[in-house]
């Protein structure tokens, strides 16, 4: 097997194909989960098992028929690779709940994206969407291509769906609908502080668009979109991440399917209602969006389309659902089909993981996505020689999070930088998996290169704490903080030994049994605590957990907010303000709510100087040995998405590596990566590893034409 960029990039993670950017209210980056993970990499294939389904690659050297332009076309050529597992929900085959109502490994041959990020550089590639600018701070104008169309995959397309043009009014629609369900223009001059718009969706007063003219454009009051950082004007339109609230967002629906429920919309007044929304009988925008919204999540079976006549905008569109597969075939609409030059995609639907190892060591498949399978070293040692191996997606920071509101001394820094100090990082990054990780290569805080080029700019890099293995230093902190030692053992200042547990859920606990024995010798009675791994999500984020392995993204941006916010992430970062001082904070002010969405739940509408309420001490930055100071960590995570002038930037930027540093809201040891696999057998893919610094760069790369056939079946 051939290995591509062993050493993977560093930059913005999503999940599920985020590209970082908040989704509208959230008030903060998220770009995914970065879920509990503390496994070993993956578990391998036994003999006899399952070789996740027939109809696999065969390495045959079939002959073309036919050539479109200059690509060599294979129509006979089957692509195959593979669904964990098909949930009932995702059988329902929901147009407009795609991401959890449909095969999550299939749709994203079925819906073209309108950009696509890049995770290396940060930058959105076009796609449907061939150009954006903001022309000023009123206007912001974005290009749709004219060459691209929807297909069904019933040959009979009983709705006329087959090339009718992909156009702006297919985005247009579903956009005002998530607009009006946010405050009007009207509220934002009358409620909001200094009568401006807190994020850059808000600042959106309308969306036009012009089908002929293949342009679509979001307007606002003068001066509003200036608020606002370039970066965040355009994440507010998630060009290459669809909303998690959105119907349609993602050109998932067709404007026919969006303007009904819009143009029903549109008669009501723009406004939020006094008290609980009345759905049973609308009189506002937002209680008719809501009630649209919990109709079209829970229609009844009867009303679900039937596969074969479900409108598709990118490469492929599904014609079959098998108990064991899902079957698509090439959407001759597309306008990259001729570099597309295969004709059928085979998703085996392999809930196994060790299933899943064999079907890749047995060569069954074509392609595999990051994050979705990880198979150990030994795997990856002998898996067959076709196998492009790519590290993607890289800097993810993977280490301890340490609960400061279960044990009061794990809310010390100098306690959870002596616990990093105790930890060997080399050895966790070979135990975890040699291949997708390595020890951090920078400072904890400094992972993200966007945000270490505003310390390295300043020659701050030098005055932050490495945490390499050093026992000693880590003693010096414990005795510092009051502990002392008897029998090799730390006694807390109240005169107990310091117990711990650590929680996990994971299959595999090699990861976490190493950190246990590193700090059982450093002196911490430290106990495992093994759940069923649901458990063990529900514990962590009930903040129910001493410590606990975690993941979270290179980045910290938007990672402070989480820490406030009343969702079950807020405890997965240490836990440095109470479930009391949050709710007393949120109780305090009229104009905070706590507003609930389908994933998660956010403390919307503080000020700024409210927001300044919520401090983390740290010394001077640049001072590792100065007087503690305040840092007001959530409102400097906000202020990033404002228009700020550079030296402000820096200066928050600054201060939020240096607070991430000194406090460790997760003590990071390894820098992790995701890795794809792919046969070169009869396919040819780019062989230079910055084409695949995508989130699930195989999808990616087939709806860019990068993928290509070199052989029939």
């Amino acid at each position: 097997m051939s290995a591509l960029g062993a050493a993977g990039a560093t930059g913005l993670a999503g999940c599920g194909g985020g590209d970082g950017t908040a989704t509208p209210g959230d008030g903060g980056s998220d770009g995914g989960d970065g879920g509990s993970d503390g496994g070993d990499g993956g578990s391998d294939g036994s003999d006899g098992g399952s070789d996740g389904g027939d109809g696999g690659s065969d390495g045959g050297d079939g002959e073309s028929t036919e050539t479109e332009g200059d690509v060599e076309q294979f129509p006979d050529r089957r692509y195959v690779t593979f669904e964990t597992e098909l949930e009932s929900d995702r059988l329902r085959f929901n147009k407009y709940y795609h991401r959890t109502q449909m095969p999550r490994f299939a749709y994203p041959f079925m819906y073209a994206k309108k950009a696509i990020m890049d995770q290396e550089t940060a930058d959105r590639i076009p796609h449907v969407v061939t150009d954006w600018e903001i022309v000023d701070d009123t206007e912001i104008t974005f290009q749709f291509r004219d060459d691209t169309a929807w297909a069904v995959g019933n040959p009979d397309d009983p709705n006329d769906i087959n090339g009718t043009p992909v156009k702006p009014s297919d985005w247009g629609y579903s956009l005002r609908i998530a607009r009006w369900n946010g405050l009007s223009p009207d509220e934002i001059r009358e409620e909001n502080p200094n009568g401006e718009p807190l994020s850059a969706f808000n600042a959106i007063t309308s969306v036009e668009f012009d089908d002929e003219a293949g342009t679509l454009t979001a307007y606002s009051e003068p001066g509003w979109f200036d608020l606002f950082s370039e970066s965040a004007q355009l994440s507010a339109f998630n060009l290459s991440h669809p909303n998690n609230q959105s119907i349609g967002e993602s050109l998932s629906t067709m404007a026919q399917d969006m303007k009904p429920i819009h143009d029903q919309v549109q008669e009501l007044e723009w406004s939020q209602p006094e008290g609980t929304p009345d759905t049973s009988n609308p009189s506002t925008r937002t209680e008719l969006i809501q009630a649209e919204t919990d109709r079209l999540r829970q229609r009844g079976e009867d009303e679900i389309q039937d596969p074969q006549n479900i409108p598709c905008s990118g490469p492929f569109v599904l014609v079959d659902v098998r108990e064991d597969q899902v079957i698509l075939e090439k959407n001759p609409e597309y306008w990259l089909s001729d570099q597309v030059n295969w004709g059928t995609v085979q998703v085996n639907i392999i809930p196994n993981s060790q299933a899943q190892t064999q079907a890749l060591t047995n060569g069954v498949l074509d392609g595999v996505n990051g994050r979705v399978l990880r198979p150990n070293p030994s795997t990856i040692d002998n898996l067959p020689e076709k196998y492009r191996r790519v590290n993607h997606t890289g800097g993810r920071q993977y280490g301890l999070t340490m609960n400061a509101q279960s044990n009061e001394y794990l809310g010390d820094p100098r306690v959870r930088q002596a616990f990093n100090f105790a930890i060997n990082k080399p050895q966790i990054a070979e135990i975890r998996n040699r291949y997708a990780n390595e020890k951090v290569p920078y400072p904890a805080g400094l992972l993200n290169p966007t945000q270490r080029g505003y310390v390295a700019d300043a020659g701050l890099v030098d005055s932050f704490i490495r945490y390499d293995q050093d026992m000693d230093r880590g003693s010096a902190l414990m005795e510092e903080a009051g502990f002392s030692q008897e029998n090799g053992t730390w006694i807390t200042p109240d005169g107990d030994p310091f117990e711990l547990t650590l929680l996990t859920g994971g299959e595999s606990v090699q990861v976490e049994s190493t950190v246990i024995a590193m700090l059982n010798e450093f002196g911490v009675n430290l106990s495992l605590q093994r759940v069923d791994s649901t458990v063990a999500d529900q514990r962590m984020g009930d903040g129910d957990f001493d410590l606990a392995m975690y993941s979270w993204f290179g980045t910290h941006e938007g990672m402070w907010f989480r820490m406030v916010q009343q969702s079950d992430r807020r405890h997965r970062f240490g836990s440095p303000w109470s479930d009391e001082f949050v709710q007393e904070f949120a109780d305090s002010y009229d104009n905070v709510e706590n507003v609930e969405y389908d994933w998660t739940m956010n403390l919307e509408g503080a000020t700024p100087e409210q927001q300044k309420e919520f401090t983390i001490e740290a010394p001077p930055v640049g001072e590792p040995d100065g007087e503690l100071q305040e840092y007001p960590v959530w409102f400097y995570d906000t202020q990033l998405g404002q228009n700020l002038d550079e030296e402000t930037r820096a200066e928050y930027q600054q201060a939020l590596c240096w607070v991430f540093n000194y406090y460790l809201p997760i003590a990071p040891f390894v820098q992790s990566f995701e890795m794809a696999f792919h046969g070169t057998n009869n396919w040819s893919v780019p062989e230079d590893r910055s084409e695949w610094q995508m989130n699930l760069p195989v999808f990616q790369l087939v709806q860019q034409g990068k993928i290509q056939a070199t052989s029939g079946n």
